[in-house]
């Protein structure tokens, strides 16, 4: 939640934001509290309710991305090559949900679900040959309160060797 960026602000606006519980007294903070203040990006008063304008309490929803290379062998065998990607949120409202998009997919490799919070790629081979499949993604994090962190080029990347 966000403090309205117009329009009248109240002290129990500023509770709700700031999570502030009401057991029984009408106003349990002030202007020179300390969580208000910083609400605000003060450091000391004087303060007016209108320095909170659009504040919110909630820390700003980023993202960061991991994409895996693996190598395999195929000396001895054939195989299925498996690598993935993973998103990690941080800040933003809980409640993520996970939406990942191919960029392009280099070698035709079998991309898996895309709406979690990880996703993989797997690409079968063959004994004594050489080849690599690279799937490129963006993914986009969402919060229960609509808000977006994007991810962009996300690499994951198999590869197998008949040398190795």
């Amino acid at each position: 939640m966000t403090l309205p960026t117009s329009g009248a602000i109240g002290l129990t606006d500023v509770m709700n934001e700031l999570r502030v519980s009401n057991p029984g007294r009408a106003y349990p903070i002030g202007l020179g509290d300390a969580d208000v203040l910083a609400l605000a990006g003060k450091s000391a008063p004087p303060l007016s309710l209108s320095d909170l304008y659009g504040k919110s309490s909630q820390l700003p929803l980023t993202a960061t991305a991991t994409g895996q290379d693996n190598s395999y062998s195929s000396v001895t065998a054939g195989g299925n090559a498996t690598a993935s990607g993973t998103v990690t949120p941080a800040g933003g409202s809980g409640g993520y949900t996970y939406a990942w998009t191919v960029v392009s997919n280099t070698g035709s490799a079998t991309v898996g679900a895309l709406n979690g919070a990880s996703v993989g790629i797997s690409k079968t081979f063959s004994k004594n040959t050489d080849g690599s499949a690279r799937v490129v993604f963006n993914v986009t994090v969402t919060d229960s309160q609509g808000h977006t962190a994007t991810v962009s080029n996300v690499a994951v990347t198999v590869e197998w060797f008949s040398n190795l």
